[in-house]
């Protein structure tokens, strides 16, 4: 058995950040985990009862660097697993200012071709040349998805595939309860950002004309809310235009759906899009350069269309309603205890 600790900046709700605790309550029935975080979120309900938790009281990634150091003194795990960029950093920073022997694996999520975006801060347009280096230290980089593995090995980072543990128990569970729309609809589940491509999903909306008889049910919430809303308004499709925010559950209105729809500018590994599959729900997404085509395996399970191509995107909508619902797809790969024992694996492995 080893004493495994996890490391996240928040525990605030994110795609991430799921996967994050997920693999820790599972690999909790074997190990001894702990968990350390900056700032406490609605994820530390999720945790499981058999993992330590440790509040590092710090609001931002790199303010975690002198809580964690004294953590892993007290700890002594013999693995600290992170993930995401500024978490990944501060914990390969943290194994070398510690006097502890302790190994490092870290997950990448983020798709390359995001550090591109003009609307990036300063540092995080360093980041590029700055996490290879810094990867390069750990001792297991892991990605979720073989386009972002790609990615990274042409930045001369050894990595391991390792899918995200999306689909357990509570989503068919969960699946089971009944939505609250009140008329057939189309849904699509995400952050409220920009880089959701929400934006693009309202004018294909609107000029597909589904609004007559479909309601669009965006889930999430998110700093464009306002900006979205009122482009809804602008389009004239408010009135079949559903912004009812995040909700903890759903998974019941993917099994509700007339059609999910992603419509992404960029994906590490989309999960909404495996668990409306898992749901049983049709689907179309748009074409990013990593986790859509992979999840569909080029299309078999799904529509795929262009990034930010409106009448591509619009015509897809009906195609997908259309189709049939995708049938003997194999998501194993996904569930959580599948995920959780190959982790386990690579870690053995190593230690070997």
């Amino acid at each position: 058995m080893s004493r495994l600790l996890f490391f996240l900046p928040s525990l605030q709700p994110g795609g991430a950040e799921g996967v994050w605790v997920k693999i820790a309550n599972q690999m909790s029935f074997n190990h001894e985990v702990h968990f350390a975080y900056g700032i406490t979120g609605s994820l530390e309900t999720t945790l499981s009862e058999r993992v330590e938790r440790h509040d590092l009281g710090a609001a931002r990634a790199l303010s975690c660097l002198t809580p964690l150091v004294e953590v892993l003194g007290r700890v002594e795990p013999d693995w600290l697993l992170a993930t995401l960029n500024y978490a990944n950093v501060v914990a390969v920073w943290s194994t070398l200012l510690s006097d502890k022997p302790i190994k490092v694996a870290l997950r990448e999520s983020t798709s390359w071709e995001r550090f591109d975006d003009q609307r990036n801060t300063c540092s995080q347009r360093v980041l590029p040349a700055v996490l290879p280096s810094v990867y390069r230290q750990a001792d297991l980089v892991l990605a979720p998805s073989i386009g972002i593995q790609k990615q990274l090995v042409e930045r001369g980072v050894q990595t391991s595939l390792l899918a995200n543990p999306v689909i357990d128990q509570d989503l068919f569970r969960l699946s089971q309860e009944p939505s609250t729309c009140r008329r057939p609809f189309v849904l699509a589940v995400g952050r409220l950002v920009w880089e959701k491509g929400f934006d693009a999903l309202l004018e294909s909306w609107a000029i597909s004309g589904l609004g007559a008889t479909l309601d669009l049910v965006i889930l999430g919430e998110g700093p464009e809310r306002e900006r979205l809303e009122g482009l809804a308004t602008h389009l004239g499709v408010r009135g079949s235009v559903k912004m009812p925010g995040f909700d903890t559950n759903p998974f019941r209105y993917m099994a509700n759906a007339e059609l999910c729809v992603l419509s992404s500018r960029h994906e590490g590994m989309p999960n909404v899009l495996i668990q409306a599959l898992a749901c049983g729900a049709r689907v179309v997404a748009t074409d990013c350069k990593t986790g859509p085509r992979e999840v569909l395996e080029d299309g078999k399970w799904g529509q795929l269309v262009p990034v930010d191509d409106i009448e591509a995107l619009a015509d897809g909508l009906e195609v997908g309603l259309n189709s049939p619902k995708p049938q003997g797809i194999d998501l194993s790969a996904y569930q959580a205890k599948n995920v959780a024992a190959e982790l386990e694996r690579m870690l053995e492995e190593f230690d070997a």
